[in-house]
Formats: C-alpha cells, sequence, structure tokens
C-alpha cells in the first residue's frame, strides 16, 4: 500500500524482432467511491494518478506492443486519465474474477504455445498492497493487493475482503520457465518487497519498496521515476538504478531481484529499517515497531546501528580503488562517494529513537506486584448506594480524573430528581475513590506509564521529526545503495550469474 500507493508489475519475454509483446494494465483497488476530504469537499481523484500520467507516454510509444487494461475509474479525474491516456485501451474493472481472466489467459498462451520463447508480456499493477500473510491458515509468498471491492482502511492489513494475492502470479512464472519465456515484475505496492519471492534466474522482479515499508506516491516518487524511466531499449536493471537514484520525495527502499541486488539488500534492508520508518497519525510504522519488539529494544538498535556504521566504513574504505563498469555505461570511482550527511542524518534518527527505546525498555521493566497486575481489573463502590464501576488498572492510570469530578460538579441538579442527584453523588464518590488509588498507585512506582503509546506520546514533535529524517535518510541512503551495487556487480561471482533483470530489454 502506500500513502499514495502504487503496484507494477511488468512481464516480460526475451526479445527478438518478431517477438509477440502485450501490455496489460491492472489495479486501481482500495480507492473509496464518493469520498470526502475532511472538510465534506468530494475527492475527484485517486492516489494512482499520478502514476498513470507518468505511465501513459510509455504506452503511447510502445506501439508494437497489444495492450488492454483491467482498472479502476469511478472518480472525475482517473476516469479523464483514462479516456485521454488510454482511449484506445479496452478496461474493465478490476476485480477478482478480472484478476484470475488475466492470469487464465497467459497460462492457456503459454500451454498452447500462442506465446513461445522470445515473447513478451508486460502486465502492469497498480494498486494498494498489504503486508503478507503468515499465519497458520494462510500463508503467502508474496502479498496481496486491492481489488475495487475492497476499500483500503488499515494500511498495512487493507482489511479482510476484496483482495487478491500475488502468489497466483506463480502459475505463470512456473510455465514460463519452463517454455523459456522470460518474466519481468515491477511492484509499486506498499510492502511490494514481498514480491521479490517470485524473483528467480528467469524472473526480474523490481518494487519501489521493501517487504515492511510503506511505498509512497507523489510527484517525485519512486514509482513516478520507474514509469518515467521506462522505455523502448532499456532494460530493467538499468530502468531500476536510474529510477531508484533520481526518486527523492518518499522514505520507501526499492528493491530487485538481480543477484547483485539480492547481495545489497541482504546486506542493509533489515539494519536501516528502523530508520525508514515515521511516526504518523494516519500510517503509523515506528509505534507498532517499538510495540512488537521483545527484549531490550536499547541494545538491539545499539547493535544494529553499530551494523549500519560498519557497512558504510567499508564502503569509505574504498576511496582510491577505481571501478570501471561498462555495464553501467560509464567509469565509477568511489573516491566520489560522500556519505557524511547520510552518516549525520543516521546518527541524529538514531539519537531521536534510543532515548524513546531505553523509555520504552523502562516501561516494560516496571516490577511485578501482586498489588499490581497492569491488566488486571479494580472495582469501586459507593457507600450511599450499590453502584459499582470496574476499571482496568492501565484504563485507571490514565484517565483525567480531575476534568471528571470536575464536571460531575458542574452540572446543574436543580432539575433532576431525587434519585438523578444521589446517582451522582454517588458516581462522585466512586471518582475520588479510583483518583486517590491511581494516586497511590502512581506514587508508589513513580514515572510509570500504562501503554508504550503514553511513552510515545512523551516526545514532542515526534512526527515532524521522524518524517523529515526518514525521507531525508531514504534519500541519501540510495548512494550507499549504489556504491555498494556497483562493488557487488563488479565481482566475477556475480557477472558470471544469470541477470534476468539485465536480460529483459523493454
Amino acid at each position: 500500500m502506500k500513502t499514495l500507493f502504487f503496484l507494477f508489475i511488468t512481464f516480460t519475454l526475451s526479445f527478438n524482432a518478431y517477438a509477440k509483446k502485450e501490455l496489460i494494465l491492472i489495479g486501481g483497488g482500495g480507492e473509496p467511491f464518493n469520498a470526502k476530504d475532511k472538510n465534506g469537499k468530494s475527492i475527484n481523484g485517486t492516489i494512482f494518478d499520478y502514476a498513470l500520467q507518468a505511465l501513459s507516454p510509455f504506452v503511447e510509444k510502445s506501439m508494437d506492443w497489444e495492450k488492454q487494461m483491467s482498472f479502476n475509474g469511478g472518480h472525475p479525474e482517473t476516469d479523464q486519465i483514462l479516456a485521454t491516456n488510454f482511449s484506445n485501451i479496452p478496461n474493465v474493472p478490476f476485480t477478482e474474477a478480472s484478476y484470475l481472466a488475466v492470469i487464465k489467459k497467459y497460462e492457456d498462451q503459454l500451454t498452447n504455445g500462442e506465446l513461445k520463447k522470445g515473447d513478451q508480456i508486460l502486465l502492469i499493477i497498480d494498486s494498494h498492497g498489504a503486508l503478507n500473510k503468515t499465519d497458520k491458515k494462510i500463508k503467502e509468498e508474496t502479498h496481496s493487493i486491492s481489488t475495487t471491492k475492497n476499500v483500503a482502511k488499515n494500511k498495512d492489513t487493507l482489511g479482510a475482503s476484496g483482495l487478491v494475492s500475488l502468489d497466483e502470479l506463480k502459475r505463470i512464472t512456473k510455465l514460463a520457465k519452463e517454455k523459456g519465456v522470460k518474466v519481468g515484475i515491477i511492484d509499486q505496492s506498499c510492502h511490494s518487497g514481498n514480491t521479490l519471492a517470485l524473483g528467480d534466474e528467469n524472473t526480474c522482479v523490481l518494487t519501489t519498496t521493501g517487504p515492511n515499508h510503506y511505498a509512497w506516491a507523489g510527484t517525485t516518487t519512486t514509482d513516478i521515476q520507474f514509469n518515467k524511466n521506462l522505455a523502448t531499449e532499456k532494460n530493467l536493471e538499468e530502468v531500476f538504478l536510474k529510477s531508484r537514484r533520481e526518486a527523492t520525495g518518499d522514505s520507501g527502499f526499492a528493491m530487485i531481484s538481480s543477484p547483485t541486488g539480492q547481495k545489497v539488500q541482504d546486506k542493509i534492508y533489515e539494519v536501516l529499517t528502523p530508520y525508514l520508518y515515521r511516526f504518523d497519525s494516519a500510517h503509523d510504522k515506528l509505534t507498532p515497531y517499538f510495540n512488537n519488539s521483545s527484549g531490550d529494544i536499547a541494545c538491539k538498535y545499539e547493535e544494529n546501528f553499530k551494523q549500519l556504521t560498519q557497512v558504510i566504513s567499508e564502503v569509505e574504505g574504498l576511496k582510491n580503488q577505481s571501478l570501471n563498469f561498462l555495464l553501467f555505461q560509464y567509469n565509477y570511482t568511489t573516491k566520489e562517494v560522500d556519505l557524511s550527511e547520510l552518516k549525520k542524518s543516521l546518527e541524529d534518527y538514531y539519537n531521536f529513537q534510543i532515548e524513546i527505546a531505553k523509555k520504552v525498555d523502562s516501561y516494560k521493566k516496571i516490577p511485578s506486584n501482586p498489588n499490581l497486575n497492569l491488566n488486571g481489573k479494580i472495582s469501586f463502590t459507593s457507600n450511599d448506594r450499590t453502584s459499582v464501576i470496574t476499571y482496568g488498572v492501565k484504563e485507571l492510570l490514565s484517565i483525567d480524573f480531575d476534568r471528571m469530578i470536575s464536571d460531575a460538579n458542574a452540572r446543574n441538579t436543580n432539575s433532576m430528581s431525587d434519585n438523578e442527584r444521589k446517582d451522582i453523588k454517588a458516581n462522585l464518590e466512586i471518582m475520588t475513590k479510583a483518583q486517590a488509588k491511581a494516586k497511590e498507585i502512581k506514587e508508589k512506582f513513580p514515572g510509570i506509564t500504562t501503554t508504550i503509546e503514553s511513552v510515545l506520546s512523551s516526545f514532542a514533535d515526534k512526527e515532524t521529526i521522524s518524517s523529515e529524517l526518514a525521507v531525508k535518510i531514504a534519500a541519501q541512503s540510495k548512494i550507499l545503495y549504489d556504491a555498494l551495487y556497483k562493488k557487488e556487480a563488479s565481482s566475477q561471482e556475480n557477472m558470471n550469474q544469470p541477470n534476468p533483470c539485465r536480460d529483459f530489454v523493454l
């Protein structure tokens, strides 16, 4: 998914002068119809509009491709883009049925020989994307995306209905490999790094972000650069590297399934992950990261930061070596790599997050006491009536009793019945007792907090600080990624390995 989230998937087959080439665009799911903004104004477009516009030049110029679409409109601005830039392409709504029909079509064509070695299929999917499912009942290798029947409210799960899994694409990639038909996949959805599971020596996968991160849409984001850089005679590795360098407006982590890319990503993705997360009232990743972390988070941060700085030192240690790559069509000297800004931003974000980690660790280490079960409940009664109110301990410690008591005392009881006045008196008595109990617990355990959220709330401007640093680090870390990619690509081992991304020529 993205906050402006898109997913593109590109399928192709080895190129020759007589190759059959088909282009399919599917997606646009998860956007509510008749939506309004917070001021009640109608929202006439979708988050997919920027990407559609950026893609249209390639679609228009790729005259030798047969084209079809299964893409949702339903919004005036989106419909206008589809009508203006994709008017010559037959279109049906993107549903589970239409998705499965596309897969079945190419399964049949691969099986009956309509598609054969040297032919190409370009399948572009642009939709919201979920984290992959890993529970006992449903286990995905890739992840799921939204169809027209889904409204993507939870940006991690997207909800329980209206989704289709990209695992279904294995039906095509398996047959394509058997037939010698090369496949390329460009996934521009949130959590799209999960789609790298489809990559092999025959299938190239490009993604706009990692398996745990959102993708973002805008005018300078990775999906836009992907679409702008799609051009005849370019290979997918070229498109990926150029687009990755040029995207500056998001905090995603673009990935590629080439042997070189896998090595680089294995080296830096996990250690860089927390510094690409941000606090966000709409699309928060940092709060769940702290909530779901077990053990001593501060120690993990320290170890993680050491590993990351070691990788940076490794690249800086390459100074005075000149690495020339015909592959990249220019001479590249590692002396040109300047990681000083990245190191400064990482240090700033590390210092910010380590303080939070220490507070979260402190919260998790509240002493156990038989009289203080944070998951327990405490009941309070009044002396005059049978009223009983039960609070959870965490709830008890977080309630603003001063305000509640003040509000109750301010109520005008003149027009009330005797019973109503007695109820208010009883409730005031209970609230006063509960307030005293909360004060007693807090005095016994100084600094106690009731939730990790309450720990995080004590950090002022956390959304602004985390957002600025995450975007800055994402942009600056591209220099690190690029340097590592070029270094790994020059190794004899990688040069001799099959690279479907380099072999996939548009």
